[in-house]
C-alpha cells in the first residue's frame, strides 16, 4: 500500500498546492458534502495565530458546530484537513473514519486534492510499516523521488529522526483532545485508517 500511494502521490505532484486557500475552501465543501450527504461549511474565521501556537492543522468544535484550519499549513496539505473537519461536522467522530472520509472526498476532486489525499493517508501508512517493518520502511524511503522526499520529510515523515516542536505539541494536544472524548488509541487513532483502506484494497 505504501509503494503504490507513493507512486500514485509522485504522479500528482506537479499539481500540489496550485489552489486559492477560498477555492480549496469552496472545494472541500462540495466533495465532502457530496461524499456524505450533509451541507457541509468550514468556518471562515482566521485562526491562524492560535492554531500556529498550538501547533494544529485543524479543529472540530462540537459545542459550535464549527470546523476550523490553519490556513498557515502546508498547501498540499490543506484540502486533506479540510474534508477531514468537514467530516467531523458531517457526525464522523472518530479520526479513522474521518481520515477515511476525507481520503475519499479527495480522491473524487482534481489533482490538487488527489496529491492531499493520497499524500496524506501515505503519511499515515508509513507511520503504520515503521511500527511493523523498519526494512520495508527504508525501502520505501529510498524509493522516493527527490521532491516527495522532501515534503515527506517536512511532515514529520521521518519522525524518527527529528520531531520539530510544533509536531509534538499537536501530538500531545491531540492524544488528550482524543482521549477526553473516549478514543482510548489518541493520536494512534488518526492512523487506523489505514486499516479501513487495506480492507477495502484486499477486498477490490
Amino acid at each position: 500500500l505504501c509503494l503504490k500511494l507513493s507512486a500514485e502521490a509522485d504522479a500528482l505532484l506537479s499539481f500540489a498546492g496550485e489552489m486559492s486557500a477560498d477555492d480549496m475552501m469552496a472545494e472541500a465543501e462540495r466533495l465532502t458534502s457530496a461524499l456524505t450527504g450533509e451541507a457541509l461549511a468550514l468556518s471562515r474565521r482566521d485562526v491562524t495565530a492560535l492554531f500556529d501556537r498550538a501547533g494544529l492543522a485543524g479543529l472540530y468544535i462540537p459545542l459550535t458546530g464549527t470546523a476550523h484550519v490553519n490556513l498557515n499549513d502546508q498547501a498540499y496539505m490543506l484540502p486533506f484537513t479540510m474534508c477531514h473537519e468537514l467530516a467531523h461536522q458531517a457526525g464522523y467522530a472518530r479520526e479513522d473514519e474521518a481520515n477515511y472520509i476525507a481520503y475519499r472526498a479527495c480522491m473524487s476532486g482534481n489533482a490538487a486534492f488527489r496529491f492531499s489525499g493520497g499524500f496524506n493517508m501515505f503519511l499515515y501508512a508509513m507511520d503504520a510499516l515503521y511500527e511493523i517493518d523498519r526494512p520495508a520502511w527504508r525501502q520505501c524511503v529510498n524509493g522516493m523521488s527527490d521532491p516527495l522526499f522532501f515534503r515527506f520529510a517536512r511532515c514529520n515523515g521521518l519522525y524518527t529522526a527529528r520531531q520539530t516542536l510544533p509536531y509534538r505539541l499537536s501530538q500531545m494536544f491531540s492524544a488528550l483532545f482524543l482521549r477526553m472524548n473516549g478514543q482510548t488509541q489518541g493520536a494512534q487513532s488518526y492512523e487506523n485508517a489505514v486499516r479501513l483502506l487495506l480492507a477495502e484494497e484486499s477486498a477490490a
